[in-house]
């Protein structure tokens, strides 16, 4: 008789979005796409509109939904999470008839080979176009046409797809701008054989990108890790694009050392090496909710001649890496943002590796609030991790330099949080440089570890140093230059033992006032497998180190680094 109850989270019917691009524009019966949350690519939400946008004198408009949404993250929550609204119809329909004997093929649309000819591709909503398994049939594709510089293909949607979105092939200078794709099978915007070039992806978005089931060839990779942006050629700008959720990638970076296809024949492409190419700009990205990895450079990586430059992205919210560099050098990632990833930087098989200016969070609040008021949200299980450090038996020339990089959301006590790791596949001289690194919480042991997942052994001679003591251990006060160092004989023979902490659950030492230098020393291979390197100081301590021999043809290193065994 004495209850009441009172309504705090209803059925959300409605939506206010900024008014600008929307009203006047959208209409009721309207189809929009709200994209996914979470961490799970098919959390996006299509819903149709009931009645025209109503206007506040804020300069918002109202949207009403034809059915209720499961609450989105919004800007008035966080404006680094907040979901996409996108429109999804258009007033011009391209419609590919249904075959009843083969429901992945659908009509296409080519431009073929008419170079130095603007074109205008603009407004159109293409429906059931691509051919499955069928090279060359996709919903817009310009074929082999070299120079089409002022062509322009915007304002487009790309809708149930059966084969890929927006394909550049064999085509230069084009502009790619304020494009939709939902619910498409492939890779969605791509350069097609790699020798594509200065054409310009800005503010396009794509959103349930799924994976192809029939290949078109055992070459292709559609089938296997679809991805929103398939980036085969860093001659080329990405500017503001949103990759909203796909089975595999976000943007992946698959360069060759060649160019493939027809293109291959054109005299541009004539010892052309997109893999060592220069990028144009990757900037002002935002790559979230995609099944693998935000940002990728793999298998082949990426060895630009100068460096490359991914500044101010956010990649958030993927079920395993943020940015997942591979086999590369000369990447610089800066003034970004990674955050609810299980591995927010993953660094694999790379040397020359700069983190600038960047905000990397394990759990952000927003996140934390989503698991815990919807239940069923996919969850990364007991572990997130900062900055993953892998290495290999190669030698670490340059290192990786962290700088300027906050480090928050780093601090549920019912997981394993680590800021930095340096994992088993760490071998040899590996090492990084960090400064002025920040953290909301205690740096406490446990924040880096230099140990083996696979038998817990200790990683016998990595080290970073830290330049100003920004990550020294709980009631240390020093500033000078500190280094973080196995907790093994080959790294702490040399050092006083009273400058160091030692944490050996987490395999390494933090010494402070300590500044290391390395000297490789490199020998033939033959007949020198059980030769050791003695060091000795001048009180006779000494250590002996096993040499590695390294047969190395990845590009990392020099020709003459090569077949060399090293100390």
């Amino acid at each position: 008789d004495n209850m009441s109850m009172e309504l705090l989270n209803g059925s959300i019917t409605s939506i206010v979005v900024p008014e600008a691009g929307v009203l006047n524009c959208w209409g009721k019966g309207a189809d929009i796409l709200i994209t996914s949350h979470t961490l799970d690519y098919r959390d996006s939400q299509v819903r149709t509109l009931v009645a025209d946008p109503i206007p506040d004198k804020y300069g918002h408009v109202m949207l009403q939904l034809d059915n209720a949404i499961v609450p989105p993250t919004t800007r008035q929550q966080s404006k680094d999470f907040a979901v996409e609204v996108a429109l999804l119809s258009r007033n011009i329909l391209f419609q590919g008839e249904k075959d009843p004997a083969n429901d992945l093929f659908g009509a296409h649309f080519m431009v073929m080979k008419t170079p130095y000819v603007e074109q205008m591709i603009d407004g159109i909503e293409f429906q059931n176009f691509g051919q499955q398994g069928v090279l060359g049939r996709y919903p817009i594709h310009l074929h082999l046409c070299e120079d089409v510089t002022g062509t322009v293909i915007k304002r487009n949607c790309i809708r149930y797809s059966n084969q890929r979105c927006i394909v550049i092939h064999g085509s230069n200078g084009a502009t790619i701008v304020e494009n939709i794709a939902y619910e498409t099978h492939g890779h969605c915007f791509m350069l097609e054989d790699g020798g594509e070039i200065n054409n310009t992806f800005r503010r396009n978005l794509g959103a349930k990108t799924l994976a192809a089931k029939r290949a078109i060839s055992p070459e292709e990779t559609d089938h296997t890790f679809p991805s929103t942006f398939w980036c085969s050629n860093p001659q080329n700008s990405w500017i503001s694009n949103v990759a909203a959720g796909s089975k595999d990638n976000g943007f992946w970076f698959e360069l060759r050392k060649s160019v493939r296809g027809p293109t291959a024949s054109f005299p541009l492409s004539r010892n052309m090496n997109p893999r060592t190419m220069q990028l144009k700009i990757f900037h002002d990205n935002v790559s979230h909710s995609n099944g693998k990895h935000g940002i990728r450079t793999y298998p082949d990586g990426y060895l630009p001649t100068k460096e490359a430059v991914f500044s101010n992205n956010r990649s958030y919210r993927n079920v395993q890496e943020g940015f997942f560099i591979h086999n590369s050098r000369r990447i610089v990632i800066r003034s970004g943002l990674v955050a609810d990833n299980r591995y927010q930087i993953d660094l694999d098989m790379v040397d020359d590796i700069k983190i600038e200016e960047t905000s990397i969070i394990g759990v952000s609040d927003s996140f934390e609030a989503i698991m815990e008021s919807q239940s069923g949200i996919l969850s990364h299980g007991e572990l997130i991790i900062g900055i993953d450090l892998h290495g290999y038996p190669k030698p670490s020339i340059e290192g990786i330099t962290i700088h300027n990089v906050s480090f928050t959301g780093f601090d549920d006590p019912n997981i394993k949080n680590l800021l930095i790791r340096v994992d088993n596949e760490a071998k040899t001289g590996f090492f990084s440089t960090i400064s002025n690194i920040q953290s909301d919480q205690s740096l406490t042991p446990d924040k880096f570890e230099f140990l083996s997942s696979e038998d817990s052994g200790i990683l016998e001679d990595l080290y970073i140093i830290d330049l100003d003591s920004s990550m020294r251990p709980i009631g240390s006060t020093t500033t000078g230059v500190s280094a973080v160092v196995s907790n093994s004989p080959m790294m702490t023979a040399f050092l006083p033992q009273n400058s160091c902490d030692f944490f050996p659950m987490n395999g390494y030492a933090y010494c402070s006032d300590a500044c290391l230098r390395s000297v490789t020393f490199a020998v033939d291979p033959a007949d020198t497998e059980d030769v050791l390197l003695r060091i000795t100081n001048e009180n006779e301590t000494y250590i002996d180190l096993p040499g590695i021999y390294y047969n190395d043809d990845s590009g990392l290193f020099k020709d003459t680094d090569i077949r060399r065994r090293r100390y």
